[in-house]
């Protein structure tokens, strides 16, 4: 394996604490376990106060009357508990008995002409190779030293893994899934029961491993082509993967039209069943005429989150004279030196009168502005600030002048225990104020309105003329669409905003009006401000070229990497990708240089690697949050999806990043792989940030993507300046396409009182 934790040594377990009062527990289960050492294997183990071991974590099959010896590898935790040893991977010894048993194992890691040469010229190769008989082996035909020290390498480096290679013959362990299975099953017999007894369960278990691979697994087994496991595991896939794209149903015909797709033609008692199966264990929910299907997980989610809803909108609410209104806005206007619209003022009493509301509108309309308004009417009570994206909570912050931050970091996440505010322990806010909630998905907006207490508000921001959130459920539409929660979308432009082609040429798209003639190709910077430019072109193969020489461009004038952001629909396909763009972006700003540590990682591209280097002083992406991370003074410091900062030091084991959000953080090289180039970044992945400058780019390279929404989303990322450059037909075509969909959920009718079983 490639992760192996410090320690390694052979236990006798003597009790178990817990669960407590047994003497023999099921591997796989969670535990605490206090041994005897009996040999330290790699590194040096400390006995607690009681002078014994202590394990814990995922522990094997335990009986205290076998009195078996296991092998720990495991990590030292040192806390207010005293010392223990947290199991990554416990097994026994596993004798391998059957030439054919022996032949499997050796296959795992040599050549089918090496093992036949073995076995043609050895009588026992398989104890040769244990007991490292150099003599023995060097004796056999196309095995040197070289390669003898080479199979004595292999060899112990997967020992260890035995049983699973073993009992389990037919799979093609790559190091990947081996090490996937072993982080999160913690020891062979668990991960070899797991697999026996159905291996689709990986499909959800393991991140990495959808159903087809799973599927694979379970053909390699035999399992039957049309049995229940085989169609009810589907079923649950696909359903918990179009919820994940936000489609908490589906109808019968569209389930069964997937999967045909899937697994070829299924006769109707073999889908009845499998449904009936799934349904018995309560895993699907369905109507009384079969108009849909659900998982249930999804449907008592949408559930909540309309209880959670109606609970804080029918709490007591506040009380403001509009006397106090109208003197703290015309106090306002005097120190801004602009007044509120007709529009913003409704906003402001909207937000006073309603526990739960609603502010919308495009860019220039002045939503923050209204709730910024609000807040200083409604000066006495206590506020909180909040978003998906750091990006986002710190420019709310620069609005209203208050601190925001990430809901994972308001809610107080620990990747141990959870959410410190829940609603046994809410948040000690008067008001929450959260923005960008069309990014937001259903989950962690159920987590963050649980924990509001009643009669406290929530007043949520968003801009449904953006791209769709990513993720379960479509909180924020079916919100506006359910004339249940109290809404105003604010249509008016700002004087001052209309001075800026930015928001007048924006807001012209998002209606689907083209802002350039027919077939139009040149150069043009528009509006008062003079900040938007377009670069217009009819071939797809200067997109690449257009994009470098406007960023070159206004590098010159900014000077500063951190200020300019390069912002494309695909980050693989096509010349015009963000994967490509940022390689020769990083050429032109952060070239090699004998002064700069670089390393080569990789990030997937589907099932694919693909590497790229990074350098110091290197922009990066973050592309999954990760709640392992500190900062340099060793403080946990949580980095999210989305993040940007620049590389400041690599080293073997570390890159110290300078987060735009959250200052220096470590990152450990075993989450290299959730990183990118950081100059040039999707649509998604700029959504809830902002930039002095954005260069925008398409071409129909990029057409399943290109839409009024992308490219909206994409200039309104733009604070001071935004480039198009654009193949005009996809310019055109992207401005009369909207992706905006119809998603099938529950929440829309669960806030209007109806019931769906």
């Amino acid at each position: 394996m490639n992760k192996r934790p410090m320690l390694k040594g052979r236990f006798k377990v003597n009790s178990i604490m817990h669960p407590k009062g047994v003497s023999s527990v099921e591997s796989g289960t969670w535990g605490v376990a206090l041994c005897t050492l009996v040999e330290s294997m790699d590194g040096k183990f400390r006995k607690n106060k009681y002078g014994s071991y202590k394990l814990v974590g995922l522990l094997p099959s335990l009986d205290l009357k076998d009195n078996v010896e296991y092998i720990v590898y495991a990590k030292e935790i040192d806390n207010e508990y005293g010392v223990s040893y947290e199991i990554d991977y416990s097994f026994t010894d596993y004798a391998i008995e059957t030439d054919e048993q022996k032949k499997d194992f050796l296959s795992i890691f040599l050549t089918s002409k090496q093992v036949e040469n073995l076995y043609l010229e050895l009588e026992n190769p398989f104890d040769c190779i244990v007991n490292e008989d150099r003599e023995a082996l060097l004796s056999v035909k196309g095995i040197g030293e070289s390669t003898f020290d080479k199979i004595i390498s292999k060899y112990e480096n997967n020992k260890d893994f035995s049983q699973i290679f073993v009992e389990l013959p037919n799979i093609n362990f790559t190091q990947s899934l081996l090490n996937k299975l072993v982080d999160r099953y913690k020891n062979p017999e668990t991960i070899v029961n797991t697999i026996k007894t159905n291996p689709y369960v990986l499909a959800s278990e393991i991140d990495g491993i959808g159903w087809g691979k799973a599927d694979a697994l379970a053909m390699a087994m035999g399992y039957p082509t049309n049995g229940v496991f085989r169609i009810s595991s589907f079923i649950e896939f696909f359903l918990r993967e179009r919820a994940e794209n936000g489609y908490s149903w589906v109808t019968p015909n569209d389930l069964h039209f997937n999967l045909v797709e899937a697994i070829g033609e299924v006769d109707s008692n073999g889908f009845s069943e499998s449904m009936h199966y799934l349904y018995d264990k309560t895993t699907l929910v369905w109507d009384e005429e079969r108009t849909f299907v659900a998982l249930r997980y999804y449907y008592e989610l949408e559930k909540r989150v309309s209880q959670e809803l109606l609970r804080i909108m029918n709490g007591e609410k506040s009380e403001v004279e509009v006397s106090k209104t109208e003197e703290v806005l015309k106090e306002m206007e005097l120190l801004q030196g602009w007044e509120y619209t007709v529009e913003q003022r409704r906003a402001v009493s909207l937000v006073i009168k309603n526990n739960v509301c609603i502010v919308t509108g495009f860019g220039g309309t002045g939503k923050t502005s209204s709730v910024s308004a609000t807040l200083a009417v409604l000066d006495n009570l206590s506020v909180a600030q909040t978003a998906l994206s750091g990006k986002a909570s710190s420019r709310l912050q620069e609005v209203t002048g208050l601190e925001g931050s990430t809901i994972h970091k308001l809610l107080g996440y620990n990747p141990e225990k959870g959410f410190t505010y829940n609603a046994e322990n809410p948040l000690p806010y008067d008001i929450v104020v959260l923005d960008e909630c069309s990014m937001v998905g259903g989950e962690i907006f159920y987590d963050l309105i649980k924990s509001i207490r009643t009669g406290a508000k929530l007043v949520v921001l968003g801009d449904e003329g953006q791209l769709e959130s990513i993720g379960s459920l479509n909180v924020f539409k079916d919100m506006l669409d359910s004339n249940i929660v109290q809404a105003i979308t604010l249509t008016e432009i700002h004087r001052q905003a209309k001075k800026s082609a930015i928001i007048m040429d924006s807001v012209s798209i998002r209606h689907g009006k083209n802002i350039i003639g027919k077939g139009w190709c040149g150069e043009e910077v528009r509006g008062i401000l003079q900040d938007l430019k377009l670069d217009i072109y009819n071939d797809k193969l200067f997109t690449s070229l257009r994009i470098m020489e406007n960023y070159k461009e206004q590098y010159d004038k900014y000077k500063d990497p951190r200020d300019i952001t390069v912002v494309v629909p695909t980050r693989f396909n096509g010349d015009a990708s963000a994967f490509d763009i940022n390689s020769e972006i990083q050429e032109f700003v952060n070239p090699k240089s004998n002064s700069k540590k670089e390393v080569s990682i990789y990030t997937l591209n589907g099932y694919d690697k693909v590497y790229f280097t990074i350098r110091e002083g290197d922009r990066i992406l973050v592309k999954r949050n990760n709640y392992d991370t500190k900062n340099e003074d060793g403080v946990p410091t949580f980095i999210f999806n989305g993040f940007l900062g620049s590389i400041v030091e690599i080293s073997s084991k570390d890159i110290i990043v300078d987060f735009d959000i959250v200052g220096r953080v470590v990152v450990n090289k075993k989450y290299w792989s959730s990183i990118l180039l950081g100059y040039a970044i999707t649509g998604h992945s700029m959504q809830g940030s902002e930039n002095k400058c954005i260069i925008v780019g398409m071409d129909f390279s990029g057409y399943t993507i290109l839409s009024k929404e992308w490219i909206y989303t994409a200039m309104t990322r733009a604070k001071e300046f935004c480039c198009i450059c654009a193949e005009t037909k996809a310019f055109s075509y992207a401005i009369s396409t909207s992706k905006v969909k119809y998603k099938q959920t529950f929440l829309k009718g669960f806030l209007n009182g109806k019931t769906y079983e």
